[in-house]
């Protein structure tokens, strides 16, 4: 497998763990936002030009790394305090 797809995967499940460990402290914040940009990126990709459909991902892209870069510093910080990592992130 290529690594650039590994990488994909990875981030990935960073940014779906990250969005779960929002909505579980009810900070609807992230789940909004990276709903509404992909949401929003999609139906346009849908129903527009390709041109519109790249800039529309590239626009929602930050979205996405946001989400990451909280899921990855939460499995972190269960890391670095010795606590006991949820099942769900094992």
């Amino acid at each position: 497998m290529d690594a650039v797809y590994v990488l994909i995967a990875v981030l990935a499940l960073a940014g779906i763990g990250g969005v779960l460990v929002a909505a579980a402290r009810c900070a609807w914040e992230l789940p909004l936002y990276v709903g509404g940009a992909l949401g929003g990126a999609v139906l346009y990709g849908v129903v527009a030009s390709p041109w519109i459909e790249g800039k529309a991902f590239a626009i929602a892209s930050p979205a996405l790394l946001l989400a990451a870069a909280v899921g990855a510093l939460t499995r972190l910080s269960f890391a670095l305090a010795g606590s006991k990592v949820p099942s769900s992130w094992a």
